[in-house]
């Protein structure tokens, strides 16, 4: 398809590769490569090495086939390909290339038109269904929970959420000049599990694992009793802008 054949321009050969890799469930990367001045003739040549579960970009990337590689080079108006190596330690078939999350990529108008699915719809399966009847893709799990995060905009206002908690339990929050410095939470559930087992109590202080994805770098601490099964169980979260330890233990 794309060996012993001279392209006339670079489109051309762009246009070969992506059906190359369409028909044999292949997946080529840039590695190296050199540009020139010239609309036709855009690279004097490039290295292509094939790739399995990551993004088509070669800044950062450990490629993890290095066995299967080649290179177009410009030569006489026109280019070819001067040398390769086409092993591969895995079958070229679709049923082995549905574990490359990159074949699974929705393009953006399919996301845009299946967004109200993907957001409003609580179960993965559902979404999952809907989209190979949609697009003839099979995404997994996975792949729908990162659509979800990627297509949520977070609209929602502090006096929209703090809505939303109060439907689901109790909340307190705490203000210093006019912001929040910790926020409690217990729901209902929670409260009933607590009244159960109140003898039985630790806070779980996982500040470093949440700091770097919370607004501000509120620490999250949590209260924790256990079960008579010995079991730990979150009875109130908790965020803070200080690391100090008290709890509101008068909110449930």
């Amino acid at each position: 398809m794309i060996l012993n054949k001279r392209f006339v321009c670079w489109d051309d050969f762009d246009s070969a590769l992506k059906g190359f890799q369409k028909t044999t469930y292949t997946r080529y990367i840039q590695t190296e490569s050199r540009l020139l001045k010239d609309v036709r003739f855009k690279y004097l040549f490039v290295t292509f090495y094939y790739t399995f579960g990551h993004k088509g970009k070669s800044k950062g990337l450990k490629v993890k086939q290095k066995s299967s590689k080649f290179r177009v080079r410009l030569e006489e108006q026109g280019y070819v390909i001067k040398s390769y190596n086409m092993l591969h330690n895995h079958p070229c078939s679709s049923l082995w290339m549905v574990c490359d999350p990159w074949t699974r990529r929705l393009s953006s108008e399919e996301k845009e038109n299946l967004k109200p699915v993907i957001l409003h719809c609580e179960s993965a399966d559902e979404v999952i269904e809907s989209i190979k009847k949609g697009t003839g893709e099979q995404v997994t799990a996975a792949d729908v929970k990162g659509m979800k995060a990627t297509l949520s905009t977070g609209c929602c206002t502090r006096k929209q959420v703090m809505g939303m908690l109060r439907q689901k339990g109790e909340v307190r929050e705490h203000l210093e000049n006019g912001y929040a410095t910790r926020i409690c939470f217990s729901s209902y559930d929670q409260m009933q599990l607590y009244r159960k087992y109140p003898e039985v109590l630790c806070i779980d202080f996982t500040e470093y694992a949440f700091r770097c994805i919370l607004l501000r770098r509120y620490s999250l601490f949590q209260l924790v009793v256990t079960d008579n099964c010995g079991r730990g169980q979150t009875v109130m979260s908790a965020w803070k802008r200080k690391k100090a330890c008290r709890c509101d233990m008068d909110l449930i």
